[in-house]
C-alpha cells in the first residue's frame, strides 16, 4: 500500500470539513446515494464501497502514473515511482489526478454491480460519466508529471535516489528531449 490511501475523502452529514479537504462525492456524478445503490454484499455499506474501491485503485494509479513517468524520464521500475510520489509530501501534486482515478474506479463498480436501479441500468451515462473521469485524469496526470521540478541528477539523500538515470549531469527529459 502506498501514501493515497485516505487522501480522498467522503463528504457525509457527520464529516468535519477541514480547508483544503478533498471528497470524491465533490466530483460530479459521484454521490452518497449513487455509492449507496451501488454497494452490495461485498461491500455493505456506501463507505466500504469506497474504502475497497481505493485499495484496488491505488495500485492500478501506480502503474498508470509509471507510463507517464517513463514519458519523461528514464526511471527504473514501479516502485520508483510509488517512492517518488510517497517522498516528501509529493502525493499534494497528485491528487486531483488520483480524484478523477478514484472515481473511475467508483463507476466501474457501478457498472459491474448486480444490483439494479436507477444507477446502475443507464449504461450510456455510466460510460459517459467514465469516459469524463478518465479524460480529467489524463489531463491531470500529464499536467503534473509535466510539470514537476525533478532533476534526477540531484537524488541523493531521498528515497529514490537509484530511480532515474542521470546522464552525466543533465536532466535526461525523454518526453521533450531537451539538449
Amino acid at each position: 500500500m502506498g501514501c493515497l490511501i485516505g487522501t480522498i475523502k467522503l463528504r457525509t452529514c457527520s464529516t468535519d470539513v477541514v480547508e483544503g479537504d478533498i471528497f470524491i462525492n465533490d466530483v460530479h456524478g459521484i454521490s452518497l446515494r449513487m455509492l449507496d445503490s451501488v454497494a452490495d454484499e461485498e461491500a455493505a455499506t456506501f463507505y466500504q464501497l469506497f474504502v475497497n474501491s481505493e485499495v484496488l485503485a491505488e495500485e492500478k494509479f501506480y502503474q498508470e502514473c509509471f507510463q507517464y513517468f517513463k514519458n519523461c524520464w528514464q526511471v527504473k521500475n514501479l516502485q520508483c515511482v510509488k517512492d517518488y510520489i510517497c517522498a516528501d509530501e509529493n502525493y499534494t501534486q497528485f491528487l486531483t489526478a488520483w480524484k478523477y482515478y478514484l472515481a473511475a474506479e467508483l463507476t466501474i463498480a457501478r457498472r459491474l454491480s448486480d444490483r439494479n436501479n436507477i444507477f446502475t441500468l443507464d449504461e450510456e451515462a455510466i460510460t459517459v460519466s467514465l469516459e469524463y473521469y478518465r479524460e480529467e485524469f489524463v489531463k491531470s496526470i500529464r499536467v503534473t508529471v509535466e510539470s514537476l521540478d525533478l532533476n534526477p541528477c540531484d537524488c541523493s539523500g531521498t528515497t529514490y535516489e537509484n530511480c532515474f538515470e542521470c546522464g552525466e549531469g543533465e536532466l535526461m527529459r525523454v518526453f521533450y528531449n531537451i539538449p
